[in-house]
């Protein structure tokens, strides 16, 4: 099956700005209070989503043609695998970079890295577990989605667990479109469809606080979150449409070379995805050692862009790199093409 090019283009900016909104928490703000920050503000309300939705409707070959048994152990090898080899890595590198290791503590420091970190390879996972199983079941897809979404939402909010519960969705939407299509109305008239939607991203935009972050508020169901909860959602995809729609309209028009360095990009996004926590987590140490002096919010934005656009191609040639080698590729990014 040819590739979409266009789909790699947007992740290619998507992880591009996940680079930029990690840069902007280190740079400006130093881990600290940065939420209401104009650009990262408008990063965070839709990146996440929307890449969900992308992996979503990409998924939908794969689901289509694949038995739930080869589908499971296939995924389970793409993601799992790739967790546990990074969580090793990173515990057993941070316990021998300590005065007195005790070595006793590296299987439980491995599984709570497992666990608590690269939430977004546990919820693609989950997302596809879910999908396939629906899938398979062969009837009342989109009811047993809902369904399984609601399910998902009455789980105990464990661990990252709640980061699943807000991106499953946004994946589920993805699918569906692949395997219904996208609205005869916005594929008929692109541009007036993102003028259309452009009014109400703003007014999201706007209305968008700091209780709308998954991170702060999560997704317990009690009354009083009841409000951000049905906000997020709403917002993320009214902004996620936006995006998408933008996109689409400034793909043809992007220079030549920069499209290629884009769709390279979110065709190996992984590669950054996984390489880029530890990068940040490098230099958010070195700036709490050595913090820098307060810059004006824009001065501090713009050095926060400056050094997302110059990790996130430094980690793609890293990853490049170190994927050469086919056993590497498979266990460091689950992949052995």
């Amino acid at each position: 099956m040819t590739r979409n090019t266009f789909l790699d283009y947007t992740k290619g900016i998507l992880i591009l700005l996940v680079c930029i909104g990690h840069a902007i928490q280190v740079v400006l703000y130093h881990e600290e209070r940065y939420w209401n920050e104009a650009l990262f503000k408008a990063i965070y309300m839709f990146h996440m989503p929307l890449f969900m939705a992308i992996s979503g409707y990409l998924s939908y070959p794969g689901i289509q043609r694949s038995t739930l048994a080869t589908f499971i152990i296939g995924k389970a090898s793409s993601y799992l695998l790739p967790i546990l080899v990074w969580a090793t890595l990173f515990c057993s590198c941070s316990l021998l970079l300590t005065a007195h290791p005790s070595f006793t503590s590296l299987p439980e420091a491995i599984l709570h890295e497992a666990v608590g970190s690269y939430w977004f390879l546990w919820a693609l996972f989950g997302s596809l577990l879910i999908t396939m199983t629906v899938q398979k079941i062969g009837q009342g897809f989109v009811i047993l989605s809902l369904l399984a979404f609601g399910a998902v939402l009455l789980l105990p909010e464990k661990g990252t667990l709640y980061l699943f519960k807000y991106t499953l969705p946004f994946f589920q939407a993805g699918y569906l479109i692949a395997a219904y299509g996208v609205p005869s109305a916005i594929k008929k008239h692109p541009g007036l469809s993102l003028i259309i939607v452009a009014l109400p991203s703003v007014i999201c935009y706007l209305a968008w606080n700091e209780n709308s972050y998954i991170y702060l508020t999560q997704m317990t169901l009690i009354p009083g979150n009841a409000y951000n909860i049905i906000f997020r959602y709403v917002a993320s995809l009214i902004v996620s449409v936006f995006f998408i729609l933008l996109f689409f309209q400034i793909h043809p028009r992007t220079p030549e070379g920069i499209k290629r360095v884009l769709i390279t990009f979110g065709r190996d996004s992984i590669f950054i995805y996984l390489l880029q926590e530890y990068v940040f987590l490098a230099v958010a140490e070195g700036f709490q050692r050595h913090p820098i002096p307060f810059v004006h919010e824009s001065i501090g934005a713009a050095l926060g862009v400056g050094l997302g656009l110059v990790v996130a191609p430094l980690c793609w040639l890293a990853g490049t790199i170190i994927a050469r080698s086919q056993l590497a590729r498979r266990l460091l990014f689950g992949s052995v093409k």
